[in-house]
């Protein structure tokens, strides 16, 4: 589903980021009654995240410029070398290791339009 911001702080401004539900509920996504932060948002939206840059304090914070950013992370497995010094093996392994490695993708968020 998309994604999309919502204002939930002017002072200090905080945006949120949620993402429209897939089927069958993305029909609601475009529907007033069911915009991200009414009551019913949760039949059609699921919250995922703050964006980037609007959440206080912070020693210098940055313009507030209509959109966010929305840093996503996955982390997954990845085979290694076990005799790598990057290479987790606490059991002594010689084959068979493995390590966690995450990825962040920033995805610029535009405002809720109940067009969208």
């Amino acid at each position: 589903g998309g994604l999309v911001s919502l204002i939930v702080s002017d002072v200090p401004m905080r945006s949120v980021v949620y993402q429209c539900r897939g089927y069958p509920y993305q029909g609601y996504c475009n529907l007033a009654a069911f915009q991200p932060g009414t009551e019913n948002a949760y039949m059609a939206w699921t919250v995922i995240g703050a964006c980037d840059n609007t959440m206080a304090p912070t020693q210098s914070p940055s313009v507030y410029r209509g959109s966010c950013d929305y840093l996503k992370c996955t982390s997954v497995l990845a085979d290694c070398q076990c005799d790598s010094p990057d290479c987790p093996n606490p059991d002594g392994l010689t084959v068979g290791c493995t390590k966690t490695v995450q990825s962040c993708e920033s995805k610029a968020v535009e405002p809720y339009m109940s067009t969208q």
